[in-house]
């Protein structure tokens, strides 16, 4: 049975060579470039405190999280094995998003 791991399904994500990989590197892109104005605004407001783009690391949304998590679930050596979840879904409507989401 195959473990699947959020670390490792984001990772992948990121890293496809497709329109999908694009795509969730252009969101992840823009979350980071808003991060990077809040702070610096934030910065203009008090002194001494410095902003280093280079260590923001943005998050994936909910949104990014479940479509990551149904292309991995809906590739052919997971959909006819048992595969055990790591770390994510976390409540039950994630359950709801991917698996429902699954079937569209």
């Amino acid at each position: 049975m195959a473990a699947i791991k959020i670390k490792d399904v984001l990772e992948q994500a990121k890293e496809a060579k497709d329109e999908f990989g694009a795509k969730i590197r252009e969101e992840l892109d823009e979350i980071k470039k808003k991060k990077v104005e809040e702070l610096e605004a934030q910065a203009k407001k008090k002194k001494g405190m410095e902003v280093h783009p280079e260590l923001i690391i943005p998050r994936f949304t909910p949104e990014m999280m479940q479509k990551a998590f149904i292309r991995k679930l809906s590739q052919k050596n997971f959909q006819h094995k048992g595969y055990i979840l790591d770390g994510y879904p976390k409540t039950y409507q994630d359950v709801c998003n991917v698996f429902l989401g699954m079937t569209k």
